[in-house]
C-alpha cells in the first residue's frame, strides 16, 4: 500500500525531491508564461480561422449573388435595348435611363460580344455630343462621360478593338473624331482623378492610373499625331518665359533618335493601322486642347506618383517576391505610355524636363523599382512578351537614363554634389555595396547590350528589338559619360567603378585593329562590338587601353600613307615625277610660310613632310630633316599660332587656350589660319609628337562632338559662373536686379550688347524665366560666340585625326594625348627605352652616374629636365617606348679632354637628344644639368 499517497484513494507516484531545494514537478515562472502564451496563440488562431472562413463564405456568396444579378441585369438590358443594342438611341443616354450604368455593371471586356456593346455605346455618346466637341468661344468643354471605358476596356488590344468597332459602325471622318473624343474625355477625366498627393490616396488611384496608361498608350498608337501634335519650329531653344523644356535637356535629339523612339513605342502598342484622317481636315482648337492633355505636366506627375510611390530610401519597405513582380508589370505599362508620349512630334525634349524635375521620375523609378529589382533580379526583371524582346530592364533603364541626363544638363553640378539631387551620391556608388548602385546597373546594361548579347540567328533582331537596344546604348552611354566627366572633376567613385569587370584586353585590341584594317570606322555598320563599345561606352575600357588603341590605329593609318609615299618615290626615280620634296620655311615667317606651303596639301599631309629652314640671311640651314627638324617646325608653328598675342586664340584666367571669337577682326584670313592650326595639331598627334599646348577643357570637349552646357562655364569664365549660380539661388525679387535677356560682349575693347532671345532688350529676367536666362548666357559664351572659329579648327583637326578616334576620350584624357601624361617621370621606363651614341652605352660609368643624379631630382626638376631635352615637360602617355624621335643621350666631347667637364650639357630638342659631357660624379652631373636647365641656355640645333 506504499503506492497510495492521498487520503482520497488516488494512486500517484511519490515525488522525487531535488537536492537543490525544490521538487521537479513544480513549473518555473518562465514555463508558466510560455504555456500561457501558447494557449493564447492557439485561441487567436482559432478566432482568425473562424473569421477567415466567415469572410470567404461571404465573398463567395457575394460573388454568386453578383453573377446572378449581372445575368438578370443583362437579360433585362438586352430585352429593352436588343442583344446588339440595336434598339438603343441617343435618347437612352439620359441619366435616369440606366443605359450606361447597367452596361458598365455587367459588361466583361474579355468577351467579344460585350466589347461590341461598349463600342456601340461609345458611338452613341459621341454622336450625341458632336456639337459639344467644338464649343463656342469662351465656353468650357463639357464634362467627361466616357471615363467608364478606361475601366471597362482596360487598354491594350481590347481598347484598340473597341475603337475600331466604333469606326466600323460609324465610318468616315466621324470615326477619327470618335476615337479622338474618346481619348480627350479619358484624359480630362483622368487628370481630375489623379490628383492624389497623400500616401493613402496614392494606393487608391494606382489601378485607375494603370488602366488609363494602358488605354492612352493604345489610343495614341491609333490616332494620327500630326494634326494634334505639330512639330515645334524655331531653333529649339527654351521659351523665354519658361523654366523648362530647353534644348539643353537633350541637345542630341535628331530624326534618327526620334525614329528609334517611335519604333520602340510601337512594340507595345496595337498592331492595327491608324484611324483614317483627312489631311486637309483641321481639328478644332477644343479637340486639340483635349488631346494635348496627354502631355500635361500635372497629369504626368500624378501618373508617376501613383505607379512609383517611393521617392527616397526611407519611404516604404523592401520590395520583393510577388509584389516586385507586380511592380515590374506596372512599370512596364507606365514606361510604354511615356515612350509613346516621347514619340509625339515636338514633345520629347519638354517631356524629358517634366519627367526629370516635376514628376521626379529618376528618384521614383530608382527607389520604387530599379534598386529593388537590381537586388532581386529573378523577380524584378520580367521579360516582355512583345517584339522588343526586352529582358525586363531595358525600357525602364532607358527612360531613367534620359531623365537623369536631362537633369544633369539642366540643373548643374551644384545640384549633384551639394543638394545631391536627383539621387544621393551613395546611390551612384557605395563601397559597402560594390555590386549595387546606378553605376553598377549602367555597367551591367551597357556590357550586356554592347558586348555579351548576340543577335538571334538567323535574321538578327526585329526592328523593335534593334531600336530598343539602340536607344538604350545611346541613353545609358550618355549618362555614363556625364557621370564619368563629373567624377573626373570631383570624384565620388573610384575609376574602377566605371570600368568593365572582365574586359578581355587582348581580344578587345585585336577586334578593334581587325575592324580598322578592314577599313571600317567607328560609326560604320559592321564595325564590330569593340568599336561599338568605344562608340557608346568608352569608359568601360580603362584609359590606358584606349590610349594604346589610339596609338595603334593611328600607326596603322600612318603606315598605309608611308607605303603610298614609297610608291610615289619609286615612281619619281623611274621618271614619273612626284616623290618626296622639301618645303622651304623662313625662320622669320614660320607660321605664314607653313600656311602657304602646307595648307593646300590635302591628303598629302598624311605622308612624310620634310622641312628646309631658311635663316635670316636667306640661306638654307645645314642638316637633313630625318624627323627632328619637322618636330621643331611643328613646335614652332604651335608656339606662334596659339600665342594669344597673335590674336587667333585667347587665354582663360588659368592660361588655357581657346579660339578667339573675334579673330576675324584681327586677321582677314583668321578662320583659314585657325583651320590650318587644327591640321597642324592633328599632324602632331598623328606623328606622335608631344606639344606643350594647354587647351581649355570646354574647347577640348568639342573635339569629341559634345555639347557644352552650364557645367562647363567655370573652365571659361569662373566669375561669370559664380554670378549665375548666385542668380539661380537668389531668394529676393529677381526683377529688381534689372537684368534683361542680353549679354555684354567685349569686341576689341568696345562693349556691345547682344540679345540672347528675340526682343531680349525688352524681356526682363524674373524668377520664372531665370533658368532660361542662365542657360542662354552659358550657351552664348560656350557655343554660339565661338561657333565659327571652333568649327574651322575642328575641320582641320579631323582632316588627320578622325572624329571617332577622339570621341572615346574626355577633356583631361585628350590633353594627355596632346601633351603627355601627368604621372611624373618614370626613370625605369626612360632607362629601358633610351638610346646611346658617341661612345656611351648602358654600362658606361658616366651613364650610371647620370641615372643616379636624375633620381635625386624633385618632380618639378624632372619636368624641367624633360622640357630641356624634348621641349615638353610631360612624359609620353604610354611610356618612352612611344616617344618620337626616340630619346637619346650622346657623348659631348672626349673622355680624354679634361676641359670637357667644364662645359654645360646641351640638347637638340628636335631630335630628343641630350648631349652630355663626360662628367666624373653624380653630384657634378646634377649641378651642371640643373644650371643648364634653370638658366634656359644650352639649346641648339643639330
Amino acid at each position: 500500500m506504499s503506492g497510495l499517497r492521498s487520503f482520497g484513494g488516488e494512486f500517484r507516484k511519490a515525488q522525487k525531491v531535488s537536492l537543490v531545494g525544490r521538487s521537479r514537478g513544480e513549473e518555473t515562472r518562465a514555463e508558466v508564461l510560455e504555456r500561457t502564451r501558447r494557449e493564447r496563440e492557439r485561441r487567436r488562431r482559432e478566432r482568425q480561422e473562424q473569421s477567415a472562413a466567415t469572410a470567404i463564405q461571404a465573398a463567395w456568396r457575394g460573388w454568386i449573388e453578383r453573377q446572378h444579378r449581372q445575368a438578370e441585369v443583362r437579360a433585362a438590358w438586352q430585352a429593352r435595348y436588343g442583344a446588339e443594342a440595336e434598339r438603343a438611341s441617343s435618347m437612352d443616354l439620359a441619366p435616369a435611363s440606366g443605359f450606361l450604368r447597367q452596361l458598365c455593371f455587367f459588361a466583361k471586356p474579355a468577351a467579344a460580344g460585350d466589347l461590341r456593346l461598349l463600342a456601340v455605346a461609345c458611338r452613341l455618346v459621341l454622336t450625341s455630343q458632336q456639337a459639344q466637341l467644338a464649343p463656342a468661344a469662351g465656353e468650357a468643354p463639357q464634362p467627361p462621360q466616357l471615363l467608364f471605358c478606361a475601366q471597362a476596356a482596360g487598354g491594350g488590344e481590347q481598347a484598340a478593338t473597341a475603337i475600331w468597332q466604333a469606326q466600323r459602325l460609324h465610318p468616315g471622318i466621324e470615326a477619327a473624331l470618335a476615337g479622338a473624343g474618346l481619348l480627350g474625355n479619358l484624359l480630362d477625366g483622368a487628370a481630375a482623378a489623379l490628383k492624389a498627393d497623400e500616401a493613402q490616396q496614392l494606393a487608391a488611384v494606382r489601378q485607375p492610373a494603370l488602366q488609363f496608361a494602358a488605354l492612352a498608350c493604345s489610343l495614341l498608337a491609333l490616332l494620327p499625331q500630326q494634326p494634334f501634335f505639330p512639330s515645334s519650329d524655331g531653333d529649339g531653344g527654351p521659351q523665354v518665359g519658361s523654366t523648362g523644356g530647353s534644348r539643353w535637356a537633350d541637345d542630341d535629339e535628331d530624326e534618327e533618335v526620334q525614329a528609334a523612339v517611335r519604333t520602340v513605342a510601337a512594340a507595345a502598342a496595337p498592331t492595327a493601322a491608324k484611324l483614317p484622317w483627312d489631311a486637309e481636315q483641321l481639328p478644332s482648337a477644343s479637340l486639340v486642347a483635349q488631346l494635348q492633355l496627354v502631355a500635361d505636366s500635372r497629369l504626368l506627375r500624378s501618373l508617376v506618383r501613383a505607379v512609383l510611390p517611393q521617392a527616397d530610401a526611407g519611404s516604404g519597405g523592401a520590395l520583393q517576391g510577388p509584389a516586385l513582380v507586380q511592380r515590374a508589370a506596372d512599370v512596364r505599362r507606365l514606361c510604354g505610355l511615356l515612350q509613346q508620349l516621347m514619340a509625339l512630334p515636338g514633345q520629347r525634349q519638354r517631356l524629358l524636363v517634366v519627367l526629370a524635375f516635376s514628376a521626379e521620375l529618376v528618384q521614383r523609378l530608382w527607389f520604387s523599382y530599379l534598386r529593388p529589382a537590381q537586388a532581386s533580379p529573378v523577380e524584378g526583371w520580367v521579360p516582355s512578351a512583345d517584339a522588343a524582346c526586352d529582358p525586363g530592364w531595358m525600357l525602364p533603364l532607358t527612360l531613367f537614363s534620359l531623365a537623369y541626363s536631362s537633369f544633369i544638363m539642366t540643373a548643374g553640378d551644384d545640384e549633384l554634389y551639394t543638394a545631391q539631387r536627383p539621387l544621393p551620391l551613395e546611390q551612384l556608388h557605395s563601397p559597402d555595396r560594390p555590386g549595387g548602385g546606378v553605376l553598377a546597373l549602367l555597367k551591367m546594361a551597357l556590357w550586356h547590350a554592347l558586348w555579351a548579347e548576340a543577335p538571334p540567328a538567323p535574321g538578327g533582331w526585329s526592328p523593335e528589338a534593334a531600336a530598343l537596344r539602340s536607344q538604350l546604348k545611346e541613353a545609358a552611354g550618355k549618362l555614363m559619360g556625364q557621370l564619368h566627366d563629373r567624377n573626373c572633376r570631383r570624384a565620388f567613385a573610384p575609376a574602377e567603378a566605371f570600368q568593365a569587370d572582365a574586359l578581355p584586353a587582348e581580344r578587345f585590341q585585336s577586334e578593334v585593329q581587325a575592324a580598322t584594317a578592314a577599313g571600317r570606322g567607328l560609326d560604320e555598320e559592321g564595325a564590330g562590338r569593340a568599336w561599338g563599345l568605344l562608340a557608346h561606352a568608352p569608359y568601360l575600357v580603362p584609359f590606358r587601353e584606349r590610349a594604346k588603341l589610339f596609338q595603334a590605329v593611328v600607326a596603322q593609318e600612318r603606315t598605309r600613307y608611308r607605303d603610298m609615299d614609297l610608291m610615289q618615290s619609286f615612281a619619281a626615280e623611274m621618271g614619273a615625277g612626284g616623290g618626296n620634296r622639301f618645303f622651304p620655311v623662313r625662320r622669320t615667317q614660320v607660321l605664314q610660310d607653313a600656311y602657304d606651303q602646307l595648307n593646300g596639301l590635302g591628303e598629302g599631309l598624311h605622308g612624310r613632310i620634310r622641312i628646309q629652314f631658311i635663316d635670316a640671311h636667306g640661306l638654307e640651314e645645314a642638316g637633313v630633316d630625318g624627323g627632328g627638324i619637322f618636330k621643331e617646325f611643328v613646335e614652332t608653328v604651335v608656339r606662334e599660332g596659339f600665342n594669344p598675342e597673335a590674336g587667333l586664340f585667347k587665354a582663360t584666367t588659368d592660361n588655357r587656350l581657346y579660339p578667339n571669337p573675334h579673330a576675324q577682326l584681327v586677321a582677314a584670313n583668321a578662320l583659314r589660319l585657325i583651320e590650318f592650326l587644327g591640321r597642324m595639331l592633328g599632324k602632331a598627334m598623328y606623328e606622335g609628337i608631344l606639344v606643350e599646348l594647354p587647351l581649355a577643357p570646354f574647347f577640348l570637349k568639342k573635339f569629341r562632338g559634345a555639347y557644352c552646357d552650364i557645367n562647363d562655364l567655370p573652365t571659361l569664365d569662373p566669375e561669370l559662373y559664380r554670378n549665375l549660380v548666385f542668380l539661380k539661388r537668389y531668394t529676393g525679387d529677381v526683377a529688381e536686379l534689372g537684368l534683361t535677356f542680353t549679354i555684354t560682349d567685349n569686341v576689341l575693347g568696345v562693349a556691345r550688347e547682344v540679345e540672347l532671345a528675340p526682343r531680349g532688350h525688352d524681356t526682363p529676367v524674373t524668377a520664372d524665366n531665370r533658368l532660361a536666362y542662365i542657360h542662354r548666357v552659358a550657351d552664348y559664351r560656350l557655343n554660339r560666340q565661338i561657333r565659327e572659329p571652333a568649327a574651322a579648327f575642328l575641320r582641320g583637326l579631323h582632316d588627320l585625326i578622325k572624329p571617332e578616334w577622339v570621341r572615346m576620350f574626355n577633356e583631361e584624357e585628350l590633353q594627355m594625348l596632346i601633351s603627355g601624361g601627368q604621372q611624373g617621370l618614370d626613370i625605369a621606363d626612360m632607362r629601358a627605352h633610351v638610346q646611346y651614341s658617341g661612345g656611351y652605352h648602358e654600362e658606361h660609368p658616366v651613364i650610371l652616374e647620370f641615372w643616379r643624379a636624375l633620381a635625386t631630382f624633385s618632380p618639378q626638376e624632372q619636368a624641367d629636365f624633360l622640357r630641356f631635352v624634348t621641349s615638353c615637360p610631360r612624359p609620353p602617355l604610354l611610356g618612352f617606348r612611344y616617344l618620337e624621335p626616340p630619346l637619346a643621350i650622346q657623348l659631348a666631347g672626349s673622355m680624354l679632354d679634361e676641359q670637357a667637364t667644364e662645359r654645360l650639357p646641351t640638347a637638340a630638342t628636335c631630335m630628343n637628344v641630350l648631349k652630355l659631357p663626360p662628367y666624373r660624379t653624380a653630384q657634378q652631373i646634377r649641378e651642371k644639368l640643373l644650371y643648364a636647365i634653370q638658366s634656359g641656355a644650352g639649346f641648339e640645333l643639330s
